[in-house]
């Protein structure tokens, strides 16, 4: 294999990037609906931001995280629990730790202006009821800002229930 010079690599980025961009319909005009997206995507990620750091205050074993999963925002906070030692534990607890977590999942819908929240919970592996909320991405999002604070509510009535 032979090795190439800077020079000569540079000229292949170059000519390859050149042959991508020329391709049909590949400088085709993006859709304002990913505006809409990013739009809707900051507003909803602050209603949620202002819940999920109340509940980090006063649940400081909770960590938050927040991530892309299968085509929705996902935003929550999660908590490993302490487990009985493995040789204590019913064999039916070995398979992995108990998990407590307050998921949030949001989708903007193809036309950029309905957003859907889902809340999904677990404490200590007992799943909490699923609640689902829909609004316009541009308009009042009360529901969705009702939906999270009684999900938040249940999960910490759970948590401290628990503990």
């Amino acid at each position: 294999m032979s090795r190439i010079t800077q020079h000569d690599f540079q000229q292949t980025l170059h000519a390859l990037k050149t042959a991508v961009r020329s391709e049909p319909g590949r400088d085709a005009p993006r859709p304002c609906a990913d505006l809409a997206f990013l739009d809707a995507r900051e507003r909803v990620g602050a209603l949620l931001s202002g819940y999920l750091d109340d509940l980090l205050a006063e649940i400081p074993a909770l960590r938050r995280h927040r991530r892309f999963h299968d085509g929705a925002w996902l935003e929550g906070v999660t908590a490993d629990l302490p487990r009985a030692p493995a040789r204590l534990a019913p064999r039916r607890d070995r398979r992995r730790p108990a998990c407590t977590r307050m998921d949030f999942l949001l989708r903007i819908h193809d036309d950029g202006h309905r957003v859907s929240l889902q809340a999904r919970a677990s404490v200590a592996d007992g799943e909490l009821e699923t609640l689902s909320a829909f609004a316009d991405a541009d308009g009042d999002l009360a529901p969705l800002r009702d939906m999270v604070e009684v999900a938040c509510l249940a999960f910490a009535e759970a948590w401290f229930r628990r503990a």
